[in-house]
């Protein structure tokens, strides 16, 4: 059984990009977001560096 790493309220999209990146670097799959506050429609280019590679995470 693996953990779930779940945000609650996220605020910037930087916050969700690095904790995907970090769940990924533990081998962990799965990102839950609970109410959202974050403005942006999707990862934009500010979050790239952050979140290359772990679409498959969130």
């Amino acid at each position: 059984m693996n953990p779930i790493i779940i945000l609650v309220a996220p605020q910037m999209g930087e916050n969700i990009s690095a904790t995907a990146r970090a769940i990924k670097n533990f081998g962990l799959n799965e990102l839950g977001i609970v109410a959202p506050i974050v403005r942006e429609q999707r990862l934009n280019s500010k979050n790239s560096p952050v979140s290359s590679f772990v679409n498959d995470a969130v």
